[in-house]
């Protein structure tokens, strides 16, 4: 099976927003040419709580939420 993923351009001066057919928002890019908003981001992220992993017991557990931060 072949995929075919979207392209978008990528404006410096604009955020880009992709949000899925349910409404959620996916992914935001943004150009960050602050290098003290660079380093107080980075910061932020190392603080974030360690990533969890539950094995799956055929139970439905609800929804949940995904994160994944890119410097």
């Amino acid at each position: 099976m072949i995929r075919i993923f979207k392209r978008y351009p990528v404006d410096q001066s604009k955020v880009l927003e992709v949000y899925g057919s349910d409404g959620g928002l996916l992914l935001v890019w943004s150009y960050l040419n602050d290098a003290d908003a660079f380093k107080e981001l980075e910061q932020s992220a190392k603080q974030l709580p360690q990533i969890k992993e539950y094995k799956f017991r055929g139970i439905d557990e609800g929804n949940y939420m995904t994160v994944h931060l890119g410097l």
